[in-house]
């Protein structure tokens, strides 16, 4: 995972002294260094069942549905720094804390320039083993990415000489769950794409029964497989993965066309997330769970693998290297710090506790703080306002914790503009989404208001995977002047081409103020 929009690139159960003490002598004995407390009560190398070194491996598409993974880096010590500031202990606890959200593996990647090339350093590989080792004390099986930060594609003879060092060590080790050749390659690069050919079998023959795949990313995910395919000719790995980070309602009908794509191929979904913008920022914590559970449910509807959040922890700014900078003061972008499901600290977020359900095997929450119990900073939780999109003056939108339907809590609008684009409105999108075109949906939301004008209604928006706007059913509009809470409801069949929908509680043109509460948006058989 490179850093960009998104770097978008694991507690607890008791271990059997054996187990631990073949963990610690795997580790190679750098065992003194300090690091920060444990994250989630983890305490050391704790574990119910360490992973086998041999065991015999199902089909590819069983082991990827069986597979509850997430991406890895320390909190203070992130790509290259992981390997130069290294912290068996700090990596210890955190894969323990892996571990205790129902993860079954976690993706650690490799970089040539850091572990040494075409040679890579005894040490480093040392690095590696030890992190395996660690991992399967937590029973975790390794995600191994390599060749990342590397573009030299026309050195093939060090190309060959460094994968084959890196992974003597893990022929048919049980404990790797997969290789990835190269992280989001850029499948119009015709030198990347001639590497790649060459370089496939090179990994399959040093892995042994190791499934092999390379990952893509981008706007259109079908698109970005497709140029995959072709690029790869004969030379296909042993199932596709592609990285996700589109609307979160458009996930469905993306995913969808991308396992298309490649089938009878597997599809394995290896990144998604989305950065909770800043860690004083808990509004933005509850869009980054909204966004991870509509990508899961989508995932699941589209019958693929759960897919992969990136990432475990967020980072602290000095955590990143100065390679990995994104702007012009040699910096990152303060959003690409936190895409983590816990803070730095240790504190877990929201999505923590989701990914926790969901990779228990439970249903996907689909809860969207559809009564307002929920706000922050005067706005409610998993919710947007246009307020950011339109000239100022264009209205007043805020979270009123003392007013609701049946218990405190609301959305509420005041002195809306009726000449504003987009029209006034709070707006979500639900985690259920519509699966084929004709499917009937209904939103309901109670209102009240006071002194209210104009048109104050609520509305689902239809739009396209690419984000065009298709239309809009609207309710009727609740009455003008002084009204007590009343239902609002609009039922509405999916249009041909909308892949996802959007909830809106809009008021236009409203000199008085309008509150919103309890919305309720669902499929209708």
């Amino acid at each position: 995972m490179s850093p960009r929009r998104p770097p978008r690139p694991l507690i607890a159960l008791l271990v059997l002294a054996l187990v631990f003490a073949v963990a610690v002598f795997v580790r190679g004995g750098a065992q003194g260094e300090k690091s920060a407390p444990p994250a989630s009560g983890c305490t050391g190398s704790q574990t119910s069942t360490a992973v086998p070194t041999a065991a015999p491996r199902p089909p590819i598409a069983k082991q990827l549905m069986s597979l509850r993974l997430v991406s890895y880096y320390p909190a203070d010590a992130a790509w290259t720094n992981m390997w130069t500031n290294w912290q068996p202990d700090r990596i210890d606890r955190d894969l323990c804390g892996i571990a205790a959200l129902g993860a079954n593996a976690v993706r650690i990647i490799v970089q040539p320039g850091v572990f040494g090339f075409p040679r890579p350093a005894a040490a480093m590989l040392d690095r590696l083993s030890s992190v395996v080792g660690i991992a399967a004390a937590h029973g975790l099986r390794v995600q191994l990415t390599l060749f990342d930060w590397w573009s030299d594609y026309s050195d093939l003879p060090g190309s060959d000489a460094w994968a084959k060092a890196v992974l003597q060590r893990f022929r048919g080790d049980f404990r790797i769950a997969f290789c990835e050749l190269k992280n989001e390659i850029n499948v119009d690069d015709v030198n990347a794409m001639s590497w790649a050919r060459h370089e496939i079998p090179v990994i399959r023959a040093a892995l042994g029964s190791v499934p092999v795949t390379v990952s893509v990313s981008g706007d259109s995910p079908a698109m970005a497989l497709a140029g995959l395919k072709a690029g790869l000719g004969s030379r296909q790995p042993d199932f596709y993965d592609v990285h996700y980070y589109g609307e979160p309602g458009a996930a469905f009908a993306q995913l969808s066309a991308a396992r298309a794509e490649v089938a009878p191929a597997a599809l394995f979904v290896g990144e998604t997330g989305e950065s909770s913008q800043a860690a004083d920022s808990p509004a933005g914590d509850a869009q980054q769970d909204l966004y991870l559970r509509a990508v899961e449910w989508a995932a699941m509807r589209a019958g693929l693998p759960l897919a992969a959040p990136w990432m475990y922890t967020d980072l602290v700014p000095a955590a990143v290297p100065a390679a990995a900078a994104t702007d012009a003061a040699g910096g990152i972008a303060a959003d690409q710090l936190y895409f983590g499901l816990i803070r730095a600290d240790g504190a877990a977020k929201p999505a923590a506790q989701s990914m926790r359900r969901i990779f228990s095997g439970q249903t996907v929450p689909l809860g969207f703080n559809n009564g307002f119990s929920v706000g922050h900073a005067g706005l409610p939780d998993g919710w947007q306002s246009t307020a950011a999109e339109a000239p100022p003056g264009t209205g007043m939108f805020a979270w009123d914790p003392s007013v609701g339907h049946y218990a405190p809590g609301s959305a509420r609008l005041s002195r809306t503009s009726a000449a504003a684009n987009p029209v006034p409105a709070f707006y979500t999108t639900p985690v259920t989404q519509p699966t084929h075109a004709g499917e009937k949906f209904r939103l309901t939301a109670w209102a009240k208001g006071i002194r209210t004008t104009g048109s104050n209604r609520v509305a689902i928006s239809w739009f396209a995977d690419d984000g065009t706007f298709l239309g809009e059913n609207d309710s009727s509009s609740l009455q003008p002047g002084i009204v007590t809470w009343t239902t609002l409801s609009v039922t509405a069949d999916t249009p041909s081409g909308a892949a996802y929908a959007q909830v809106r509680l809009q008021s236009e043109g409203n000199t008085g103020t309008v509150w919103f509460d309890d919305v309720s948006f669902t499929a209708v058989n």
